[in-house]
């Protein structure tokens, strides 16, 4: 009889458990829920092959449990309810540069484009293409911060026209790098030792040269001056998207195979 059951557990979780995915991607709360809807699933089997009563009544507990068990496991597969809000996976820490990665500034008015703020009455500052739809989308899976080797005063003006929603959550300027030989490094781990976890972190920066360490962890993004016809915002929004849907645990395996160009 015991082996029977056995059998018809061992089947249900071959049959449909293995082969929907149900526990692709199982956060904690996950595992407990579906342990408690798996152990009502197997007290009706259980029921059902030692007594072989209620039978109508048992098959159809069978059915809901299968359909809620299977509804629950694609919201948390996908890590969102209804396509938008995460459920089972933590935030993602972006960080981005801002010349030449977000924006570009430049003594001289480009042809066909108006800036979007004159600095100091001498910069003329332009907002790379797209560079709206990569903010607010990667906003709504990410902690968003700016590390800029230039001024606090050049860097807030910027932002402050380019973030009006104020999605930036932590800016990083000047006077948090390190300065040796007129030139200044960017050292993560200085800005908050809490950063030393990588798994989580994603560097965007058209010069990745200049940091102290994390390098694995970096996307390279081409160096803007200001070409309208630029898609580098579009495609890496797509790729860390992407990177984040996939439910990969290994944020530097992953670029390491899905960057194409030389870093």
């Amino acid at each position: 009889m015991f082996n029977l059951i056995h059998d018809r557990i061992l089947s249900f979780y071959n049959n449909y458990i293995s082969k929907n995915e149900i526990i692709k991607y199982s956060g904690l709360s996950f595992v407990v829920l579906f342990f408690i809807i798996l152990t009502m699933k197997i007290t009706v089997l259980i029921i059902f092959t030692l007594f072989k009563i209620l039978y109508p009544i048992t098959y159809f507990i069978d059915i809901l449990i299968r359909i809620i068990i299977l509804i629950i496991s694609k919201f948390y597969n996908k890590k969102t309810l209804f396509g938008y809000y995460p459920l089972n996976q933590s935030r993602l820490k972006i960080f981005l540069d801002l010349d030449n990665t977000l924006i570009y500034s430049t003594f001289y008015k480009l042809p066909n484009i108006n800036p979007i703020l004159i600095y100091d009455n001498k910069y003329n500052i332009y907002k790379r293409p797209y560079l709206d739809t990569f903010l607010t989308t990667l906003y709504t899976f990410a902690d968003l911060f700016i590390y800029t080797s230039s001024t606090q005063d050049y860097a807030d003006k910027i932002l402050k026209v380019i973030d009006k929603k104020g999605i930036i959550k932590k800016k990083y300027y000047r006077q948090n790098c390190i300065n040796y030989q007129n030139r200044y490094f960017k050292d993560i781990l200085k800005l908050n030792s809490s950063l030393s976890n990588s798994d989580d972190l994603i560097i965007i920066d058209d010069n990745p040269s200049i940091y102290l360490n994390m390098r694995e962890n970096i996307i390279p993004i081409k160096f803007w001056a200001g070409e309208q016809n630029d898609d580098s915002l579009l495609k890496i929004k797509n790729i860390i998207k992407t990177y984040y849907n996939s439910g990969d645990e290994n944020i530097k395996e992953f670029i390491k195979k899905t960057i194409s160009y030389d870093v």
